[in-house]
């Protein structure tokens, strides 16, 4: 939720909607960088736990903060996350003893910063880490990286042209799931009151 100076609320009588106990609103890391300009909101972000390094201790001033840094991977893009004090004792321990492999975590509520000119993730007091969570918003995500096509993803094959009909776009069958199609269409009418 993001308040401003004209937001009002009002106590509702009703038994109102109910909000479930664990939800999240799971951000895909490509989106992050251009998230990272913005320093208002605190996203929830999945994926697999990478690179972990060892619980350091550092001292800038003259109160010791300990670090925990590791990558957060979805299988085609990563981002930094750097956790601090408690939080980074507490998952350090947990991350560090899990069997499963991959680790996978949901962070919820993270601050996405900038060092470097790259976006990072760190924890806020409202931060909440789950572990190999059951939870089903985990499994909306892909994490882990699939077997890559090449058919869709190798430069050297020269795909194939196909013009095709709108009509003729909709009996395709599955044989078409990874082809490029190209429609070409004439705009006969144009309605500018439409939204």
């Amino acid at each position: 939720m993001f308040f401003t100076k004209h937001t009002k609320i009002n106590r509702d009588a009703t038994k109102g909607i109910e909000i479930e106990k664990y939800a999240f609103d799971l951000i895909h890391i490509d989106e992050l960088e251009k998230m990272s300009e913005d320093n208002r909101f605190l996203v929830d972000v999945a994926g697999n736990v990478e690179n972990l390094e060892p619980l350091y201790t550092t001292q800038k001033t003259e109160h010791e903060k300990k670090m925990l840094k590791f990558d957060l991977s979805n299988g085609r893009f990563s981002v930094k996350v750097t956790l601090f004090d408690e939080i980074a004792e507490r998952y350090e321990y947990l991350l560090k003893n899990k069997n499963e492999e991959p680790v996978m975590i949901i962070i919820a509520t993270a601050k996405i910063s900038k060092y470097q000119g790259l976006a990072y993730l760190t924890n806020y007091p409202a931060t909440k880490i789950y572990v190999n969570p059951s939870h089903y918003s985990s499994k909306q995500i892909t994490v882990g990286p699939e077997p890559i096509n090449e058919r869709q993803y190798s430069p050297e094959v020269e795909e194939e042209e196909t013009m095709m009909t709108v009509k003729d776009i909709k009996a395709v069958g599955e044989d078409f799931l990874e082809k490029k199609i190209w429609c070409k269409i004439t705009v006969k009418k144009l309605d500018e009151k439409a939204p």
